[in-house]
């Protein structure tokens, strides 16, 4: 009787291991895969995300004095740690929370299953080692952006994304691109203080995400004028002018609630407590600097209403 019970135990387990080896890979095997349609610049079908969604679609606008943003390059964000940990609820933390200008020139474009395009920068002016990722989302929000960086492509839509892009990269500007760090654990492995990715290891973790501005620089300055010699002359007295009225100090308006402006590349939303310097007020409207332009904003949006 307790051979029979041991005999019986063995041929479950036996059976059990046959049915997971011969119904698990063809369950697998037979799964249908995702594909992701973009039918153009600013619209597909099928994608997918879902990993930090919230920070990596985060809408805020670039800080509207430049100095508040940092310049950098490739080289210097491959040469960041990882955070080590993400919040619960993925919420940004650390660099993750700055605003970056990242210089650097584009040597791939990508098409994305979330619906994100890549664009892979290195080093514009030297060869130090580190490729960054500045990712464009999906939405109207960054139609304009999506379509200059398609622009350097000789893609055709519509298209299905796939193991290998259906286009290719024609022209590689060194360009500007404004937005927030974002540590992609998407790509970082086990280990948050890595930044090297594991299929890349040319490739930071870190990527400027999602990128809220872009500049394009001129590939070719243009040559210097040329000058005639001018003629020796003796140096003129310059008159001291008379004392002038003392220029009042810069007058700032807050933003009180969501505006969205239009910027070079796209479009801003501006969010409440920004402060922006005053140009002038008519009543209805303010006349405010944001990025070096000039804008109009309702005064019911401000806290001069």
């Amino acid at each position: 009787m307790h051979h029979r019970r041991i005999v019986n135990r063995i041929c479950l387990r036996l059976l059990c291991v046959a049915l997971v080896s011969v119904t698990v890979p063809r369950t697998f095997a037979w799964a249908p895969q995702k594909t992701v349609t973009y039918s153009s610049e600013c619209s597909c079908e099928g994608d997918n995300g879902v990993a930090r969604w919230r920070a990596k679609t985060d809408p805020s606008a670039p800080p509207p004095n430049r100095r508040d943003i940092q310049p950098i390059t490739p080289s210097e964000i491959f040469e960041w740690r990882g955070p080590g940990m993400i919040p619960r609820g993925g919420a940004r933390t650390g660099n993750e929370v700055h605003w970056y200008a990242l210089t650097g020139r584009v040597v791939s474009v990508q098409a994305e299953n979330d619906g994100d395009v890549h664009m892979v920068l290195v080093d514009a002016h030297d060869e130090k080692p580190g490729k960054v990722i500045a990712e464009i989302p999906l939405g109207p929000k960054w139609c304009a952006l999506r379509t200059t960086a398609f622009s350097w492509t000789n893609a055709v839509f519509p298209f299905t994304t796939g193991k290998e892009q259906p286009f290719r990269l024609v022209g590689r500007p060194v360009i500007t691109v404004i937005g927030k760090a974002f540590y992609d654990t998407d790509h970082s492995g086990k280990e948050l203080h890595n930044n090297r990715r594991p299929t890349d290891k040319e490739k930071a973790v870190w990527e400027i995400h999602p990128v809220m501005a872009l500049e394009v620089e001129n590939s070719e300055p243009p040559p210097a004028p040329s000058r005639a010699p001018v003629p020796s002359a003796p140096p003129a007295i310059a008159p001291v002018p008379p004392p002038g009225p003392s220029i009042a100090p810069q007058a700032f308006v807050t933003i009180t609630r969501p505006v969205t402006i239009k910027i070079p590349y796209g479009e801003a939303v501006l969010q409440p407590g920004t402060k922006l310097p005053l140009i002038s007020s008519d009543g209805t409207t303010v006349r405010v600097r944001y990025l070096d332009q000039i804008q109009l904003i309702p005064i019911s949006a401000t806290d001069l209403k």
